[in-house]
């Protein structure tokens, strides 16, 4: 049976000429018969792509108002976001492995072995391990359930560990310092025979690129050179802080005042010089110093040349009477005071911060307490970079509340000590009174920070999208010359360093007119995606809604989860379905934004 069509090629008054549609292969007879409406189709795709682009761009950076949902039944299920050194082991051991290793923080090396079988161990502060097989493998591996070491002695590891493989890449610096940066984002720092271990190698800082200064936000530094003058010794950190014992009394001295230890002479400015304030002797081999600017320095016992500083002392986390890790926190809790011969008085805090105020009582917060100097008369020189006072208040319970405009707020209690939190997590009660601070009473302590209410209706919650952000959308087609099937890829990453819930939805547009098109339904459009390592579909697009908080129809693509400091690849293709079409939608559309939803 024929199935050729015979069209007019030309008419004149006398005849007729028809023309034959010599097309014999039924398939690219289909495409010629129906271009029209194929090629409708892929100008609209092409339309819905481009809208999903710039939806993308946009939608996770609109106010907190329009993300900060809750979209689970069961709030319990809830992940919350409060980084606090009081976290459970289970809580940690959670966040050890992979991606997820890449969290913030330094731990320390505890020892370091070599096993029968030439297989080379480290054990660290954490209770983690990385064993470097003798055939060249690596890898990472979490501890047991009781906090011992998931590698044993004779290098096996325990079939109750998470491990990882990883793939190592040594750099050699300038000054000797050996960087070997792992797979899964972490690294280990070894300088003049001193290892730490770095969750999140983007936070190594280098002096001009090639020497290694201290890591972020802590100001985890590594003692580079020591210098002796008879019973007097200094030793200099690579971020150029100073830890001076001067006939057996102990100074940390500013890294910015004048220090020198050429030539076995020390000298150093003695006006901007702090003094121990506490001292912690531990149970792992180390002492713990803390000086009243609110740094600390870490000595092994065992070895008094083997010293880390750390310029915020409330950051180093002690577990069992061992240091566990170096992990920056919300809180900053006052130190020592200077008062100065002019009148001022200078507040230090264990988050690297101070407080000036001066006779009248007014207060600016400097943020880095290296800045302030001091001359002979002890009075601060100049004015250091700082954020002023923007109002004070006095609670119901007794306590003065100074406020910033950093986004910083002091805390003075009645016993005239003081700490600095994020004045969007102060929290008020009806009357008054601070809820915020569960501990206000107690003396800080590592496992003993105030910590946010457990009544989530009397918690401000914080911005979920915090630390979230979608790039762009690319496009791709799977054929080139036929441009049928389009695709969306994207990548989601999570910043923080708690896990965080996301959903992504389609969401159609409510004027289809201002694009000069007709709206095709939505049980006529198929998708599929590929978030991660997970893949959806092919489903039919309206299979799955949900009403966002203005009550809008979504067309849910995806609900998971993202781990802390990873990132996710993610491609959605929409297709139509043909077989479910009929021709009274040839000249019909479906248009939508992609969103991305996040949840604490």
């Amino acid at each position: 049976m024929r199935t050729n069509i015979f069209r007019v090629k030309k008419k004149t008054e006398n005849k007729i000429v028809i023309e034959e549609e010599k097309t014999k292969n039924p398939f690219l007879l289909f495409l010629k018969r129906h271009r029209k409406f194929i090629l409708f189709v892929i100008f609209s795709l092409i339309i819905c792509l481009l809208l999903v682009s710039v939806g993308i761009a946009f939608s996770v950076f609109q106010t907190s108002s329009d993300f900060d949902i809750s979209y689970l039944n069961d709030t319990s299920d809830e992940i919350i976001t409060n980084n606090d050194p009081s976290i459970t082991d289970d809580d940690i051991k959670e966040d050890l492995l992979g991606e997820v290793a890449r969290r913030q923080g330094v731990i320390l090396l505890i020892e370091t072995f070599m096993t029968d079988n030439n297989d080379v161990v480290y054990y660290f502060s954490d209770g983690t391990a990385i064993i470097v097989m003798s055939d060249g493998k690596i890898y990472r591996v979490s501890s047991l359930d009781d906090g011992s070491y998931g590698v044993l002695r004779n290098g096996s590891i325990s079939d109750k560990a998470k491990k990882v493989l990883v793939k190592a890449n040594t750099t050699t610096l300038n000054d000797g310092t050996v960087i070997t940066y792992y797979s899964d984002g972490s690294a280990r720092v070894d300088h003049n025979n001193i290892t730490i271990f770095v969750r999140d190698s983007n936070n190594i800082k280098l002096d001009a690129g090639t020497k290694f200064s201290n890591v972020a936000p802590s100001g985890v530094a590594i003692n580079d050179k020591l210098v002796r003058d008879g019973n007097n010794s200094m030793y200099v950190y690579t971020s150029n802080a100073k830890y001076v014992i001067d006939n057996g009394t102990k100074y940390l001295v500013n890294p910015r005042a004048s220090a020198t230890a050429e030539n076995d002479n020390i000298s150093y400015d003695k006006n901007n010089s702090f003094k121990v304030l506490e001292t912690k002797k531990l149970s792992d081999g180390n002492t713990v110093y803390y000086f009243d600017n609110g740094s600390a320095v870490i000595v092994s016992d065992e070895d008094n040349n083997n010293t880390v500083y750390v310029k915020k002392s409330g950051d180093i986390v002690i577990k069992k009477d061992k240091i566990y890790e170096i992990i920056t926190n919300d809180y900053g809790y006052s130190k020592g005071v200077i008062n100065c011969s002019d009148g001022k008085k200078v507040t230090y805090f264990d988050n690297g911060a101070a407080i000036i105020t001066d006779t009248n009582g007014n207060n600016i917060y400097v943020s880095d307490s290296d800045e302030i100097l001091y001359d002979g008369n002890k009075n601060v020189i100049g004015t250091p970079s700082h954020s002023k006072e923007t109002s004070k208040k006095t609670t119901t319970d007794g306590y003065d509340v100074v406020n910033f405009n950093n986004g910083k707020s002091q805390v003075i209690k009645d016993d005239g000590t003081s700490f600095i939190i994020d004045t969007d997590k102060l929290i008020f009660d009806s009357d008054g009174a601070i809820t915020s601070d569960d501990n206000k009473d107690d003396e800080k302590d590592n496992e003993d920070k105030p910590q946010e209410p457990d009544d989530p209706d009397e918690e401000e919650r914080e911005d979920p999208l915090e630390g979230m952000y979608v790039s762009e959308a690319e496009h791709r087609y799977e054929d080139d010359r036929t441009k049928n099937n389009q695709y969306s890829n994207f990548i989601i990453r999570n910043d923080n360093t708690r896990t965080k819930r996301f959903r992504i939805v389609i969401e159609e547009v409510d004027d289809y007119s201002k694009y000069n098109a007709s709206r095709l339904s939505p049980n006529y459009v198929k998708f599929q995606a590929t978030v991660g390592d997970s893949f959806v579909g092919p489903n039919m697009l309206d299979n799955n809604t949900w009403n966002d908080e203005n009550g809008k129809v979504n067309y849910v693509i995806y609900d998971g989860s993202i781990m802390a400091k990873s990132s996710l690849e993610v491609s959605v293709n929409l297709y139509v379905d043909y077989a479910l079409l009929s021709n009274n939608e040839q000249d019909k559309t479906f248009i939508g934004t992609i969103k991305v939803y996040v949840n604490e």
